[in-house]
């Protein structure tokens, strides 16, 4: 890392992914966590936090020193594009979810990498996080970042490539303490890449031998996330066409959100007046850690761990 640099980081994104990310940052550089919503924007710049993810003290913390130092250490959240026009660190934790033709919507990578088109300058970084196929950085991204006139790939702007490994609320592997893979477009930009990262990640660093064997290493981590998935989806498909009833519960996601996006009702509290014949614990969320499940389970009642969270003595099987 070069030691004279000085490094203003813009986080493109505010989700479970970007926020924790940007307050890492946010202890060692002046961080603006960039996101289109508006709303969004306005409760993080509260010090509230609706996704949970966050440090609450930690986050009022930071947007106060971001205030008392004049924007040059600690946090603050904006939808300003020319308020993050002056960073020369962006990186993109955009989601991607999958369409209706079960294939990546990459929309929202696209809208970023357009977005930033207009803004980067000479020596910017873009790192990109989200989770892609392999290929997708330098087929999809990269094409529409040089399209702005005058900006040359590997001369005037360099990418890299860090892909996320956060399980949204897991709060004993957390961002710090995963080890993160790391790639670059040059042999000096992945260093120091790598070496931005590591000011942050005390598990330490792996840096890979291109962007592409990254992305790689990334749908391989997925494989196994994308089949406990998968299977609880065939499950419920099953329960529904033999009449079992399927309760989905899930205190930290926004109810009205996920039903407008996925068609997907669940449940924000579970009552002691319904109970249940099988539990499957799909998340290691806190909450779920303290579930008193004597409260919702009938008796003889399955529980089953996929997450390998909860203690052995209180299930019945686990992955």
């Amino acid at each position: 890392m070069d030691e004279n640099k000085s490094y203003r980081i813009v986080v493109i994104g505010q989700g479970y992914v970007g926020l924790p990310l940007s307050l890492e940052f946010a202890t060692h550089y002046p961080v603006l966590g960039f996101d289109i919503n508006r709303n969004r924007i306005n409760q993080l710049n509260r010090g509230h936090d609706i996704t949970l993810e966050a440090d609450t003290e930690k986050l009022n913390n930071l947007l106060k020193k971001y205030i008392k130092t004049g924007g040059k250490l600690g946090y603050k959240a904006t939808n300003e594009l020319e308020e993050i026009s002056q960073s020369n660190v962006f990186i993109v934790t955009v989601p991607i979810s999958i369409n209706k033709y079960n294939t990546p919507d990459l929309g929202p990578l696209i809208f970023a990498s357009k977005m930033l088109s207009g803004i980067i300058k000479e020596g910017d970084i873009i790192i990109y996080e989200s989770t892609v196929f392999p290929g997708c950085t330098e087929e999809e991204c990269i094409p529409i970042l040089e399209k702005y006139p005058g900006l040359k790939y590997n001369e005037s702007f360099y990418i890299g490539y860090s892909p996320e490994r956060i399980n949204q609320g897991d709060k004993v592997n957390t961002l710090t303490s995963v080890k993160k893979v790391t790639s670059g477009s040059t042999k000096e930009i992945v260093e120091e890449i790598d070496n931005l990262y590591r000011k942050i990640i005390t598990a330490g660093t792996q840096k890979a031998p291109s962007i592409k064997v990254t992305e790689a290493s990334k749908a391989i981590e997925n494989a196994q996330r994308d089949v406990n998935i998968s299977v609880a989806n065939e499950l419920t498909l099953i329960f529904n066409r033999i009449g079992i009833d399927v309760d989905i519960f899930d205190p930290w996601v926004d109810k009205a959100e996920v039903e407008n996006e996925y068609g997907i009702a669940i449940l924000n509290k579970l009552s002691e007046d319904r109970k249940y014949d099988s539990i499957i614990i799909a998340v290691s969320h806190h909450q779920f850690l303290k579930l008193n499940f004597g409260n919702i389970k009938k008796e003889n009642a399955v529980i089953y761990d996929t997450k390998t969270c909860i203690d052995r003595n209180l299930i019945d099987a686990r992955l």
